[in-house]
């Protein structure tokens, strides 16, 4: 079994927010106004693309 990932213009902006997501999250992360986690985020990323290989984005 091969799994393949075609990474176009779109999948490459996406790979670009969620990292920049994730990142901005770390570098925020527990401060006061407003509180961030970035465990919620990093799994909101994973759920995200998740749904978006299982309807084809990423093939």
């Amino acid at each position: 079994m091969s799994v393949t990932v075609n990474l176009g213009w779109p999948q490459w902006v996406w790979l670009f927010l969620a990292a920049f997501s994730i990142i901005y999250a770390a570098v925020h992360n527990g401060e006061e106004q407003p509180k961030r986690s970035v465990w919620t985020t990093f799994w909101g990323v994973v759920f995200a693309f998740g749904i978006l290989w299982a309807g084809g984005f990423f093939g």
